[in-house]
């Protein structure tokens, strides 16, 4: 059955803006409750608004084979709306930034959407990265298809664990190099 009743926001778990120590991840990644997130002081997190598929929407999503198909065939069919999005270009470089950023055809045409199956232009497909599509498109998906009253469990697509224990295992500081600053001298009590 599909839940066509709410809008849902949600936030990819490798955020910088997530509080990781504050926030219970695990539990975040399961439920995909955003009001269980809290978020270090003075930052905004890319918040995803999603919106739930319609039946001709869902049918032409579930057509796609499993993951990242399927996930990219729902993210660009439910995002309407990202809080803080930030753009980089090709070599990770940030260019742009808009507190609110809706697809073209959010923005020009809402009344026509309920049955539109791609809501994103080709260039506005480029803004955001796989990582991001494969994660936030599980949820849309996943969201819309589990019928009211079965919560869904979410587990993360591959890239997004990558993502999340990359962030985690780099270390606090960069160590120079002996070999860069000399021999080191020993000190007198």
């Amino acid at each position: 059955m599909l839940n066509t009743q709410k809008t849902r926001q949600a936030v990819c778990v490798w955020d910088p803006a997530i509080d990781t120590e504050a926030t219970d991840i695990v539990a975040y990644v399961q439920k995909r409750d955003i009001t269980k997130v809290v978020y270090r002081l003075g930052t905004k997190p890319e918040l995803y608004s999603l919106r739930p598929l319609t039946h001709d929407v869902c049918a032409y999503v579930c057509s796609a084979p499993e993951g990242p198909e399927r996930q990219a065939r729902a993210f660009f069919a439910c995002v309407v709306k990202v809080d803080n999005l930030l753009i980089f270009n090709e070599e990770g470089v940030k260019v742009g930034d808009h507190a609110v950023w809706a697809p073209d055809s959010v923005k020009e045409k809402p009344e026509r959407l309920a049955n539109t199956f791609d809501l994103f232009t080709k260039e506005e497909k480029a803004i955001f990265s796989p990582a991001t599509v494969y994660e936030i498109g599980e949820v849309a998906w996943r969201f819309s298809f589990f019928p009211r009253g079965i919560a869904p469990l979410f587990a993360l697509p591959p890239t997004s664990v990558q993502i999340w224990t990359a962030a985690f295992s780099l270390p606090a500081a960069p160590v120079e190099s002996i070999q860069e600053t000399g021999t080191s001298e020993p000190t007198q009590p």
